[in-house]
């Protein structure tokens, strides 16, 4: 696994796993993260930080 790792839910969602066993289910409906930050860093490009420990995964779109 990549320090954080993002995984396709069946309801249509996303879940989200760190490293350091920080998880967290985020249903199709929600608009923000509760332990994670998302910051895109170009038009393909984004970032995933675990708020928890602070460790980072850029991920292509």
């Amino acid at each position: 696994m990549d320090k954080i790792d993002m995984y396709p839910h069946p309801d249509g969602g996303w879940v989200m796993a760190c490293a350091c066993g920080i998880s967290e289910l985020h249903k199709r409906d929600e608009k923000y993260w509760s332990l994670f930050d998302l910051r895109w860093l170009d038009n393909y490009r984004y970032r995933i930080s675990c708020r928890s420990c602070g460790q980072s995964s850029d991920h292509a779109a």
